[in-house]
C-alpha cells in the first residue's frame, strides 16, 4: 500500500469512490504504479498524513 495525492478529481469505478484533487489516500501498489508519474500521471506519491488527534485535557 502507498500514500498518494490526487492531482485531479478521479472516480474509481472499482470502489465507487470519488477522490477530489489534493486528497491524500492510501491505495494499492498496483493502482499507484498505474496512475503515478510513469503511468497516467493522475497521482503523486506522498507520505502518510499526520494524525490530527484532538488534545485531551485531563481535569
Amino acid at each position: 500500500m502507498r500514500w498518494v495525492k490526487f492531482k485531479s478529481d478521479l472516480l474509481v469505478e472499482a470502489t465507487g469512490k470519488n477522490h477530489k484533487s489534493g486528497e491524500v489516500a492510501e491505495v494499492s501498489d498496483e493502482f499507484a504504479k498505474r496512475h503515478g508519474k510513469n503511468g497516467t500521471g493522475l497521482l503523486e506519491e506522498t507520505s502518510k498524513p499526520k494524525d490530527q488527534e484532538k488534545e485531551t485535557v485531563e481535569k
